[in-house]
């Protein structure tokens, strides 16, 4: 029993740094701030907007991103609309619907709860230099999602409005692990190790 869960653990341990290897920072707005500011991008009456810029360096391929998400407290972000294009609000490079996957940051303003949200992007081959990426038609159990504001080197806009940039990183490679990637293999890691102690046990 006991060399069955040690090599199910050496498995994960193999396979855990080879995924988080995988992807590169290829842009890199700022980590998540949580007290400057933040900017709706929630799918409302008004529908909330915001785009910033981003600048490569080489050709580069991108695969997912990460962004801070403001939300009521107890909420959580559940989908968001992303867009990638040429100037502010382009869509012309790219665009879809995105299920982000959530670790708690913190709290914000001592109000809002704040969460590093991780998404794939489909693969998108982009030349060196400067583009946008845009967030909008987000949702949370409650629909009102905020994108946190850092200020780093990007140029932004809300609704045609400049504002400060907010917290983004971009990745290449293998499509970044969302957090649930890790729930599901740390499940399926003790499910299998459960098995095996019941095999075990009925012989």
């Amino acid at each position: 029993m006991r060399t069955i869960v040690l090599s199910i653990i050496a498995a994960a341990l193999l396979l855990c740094p080879a995924t988080l290897n995988a992807s590169a920072i290829v842009y890199d707005n700022g980590a998540i701030n949580g007290t400057i500011d933040a900017y709706n991008i929630a799918t409302d009456i008004s529908d909330w907007i915001v785009s910033d810029s981003f600048t490569l360096s080489a050709t580069t391929t991108l695969t997912g991103a990460d962004v801070g998400l403001w939300v009521y407290p107890g909420d959580i972000p559940t989908s968001l609309t992303w867009s990638i294009g040429t100037s502010f609000f382009d869509t012309s490079l790219g665009t879809g619907t995105g299920t982000p996957g959530n670790v708690y940051w913190g709290t914000g303003f001592d109000y809002y709860d704040i969460y590093d949200s991780t998404f794939s992007l489909p693969s998108i081959s982009l030349a060196a230099g400067t583009y946008y990426l845009t967030l909008s038609g987000a949702t949370a159990q409650d629909n009102y999602l905020y994108w946190d504001e850092t200020d780093g080197p990007s140029s932004a806009e809300q609704n045609g409005n400049a504002i400060g940039s907010e917290s983004f990183r971009l990745y290449s490679g293998t499509t970044i692990p969302e957090p649930g990637t890790f729930a599901a293999l740390g499940f399926g890691l003790a499910s299998l190790a459960g098995l095996a102690l019941r095999r075990r046990k009925s012989r």
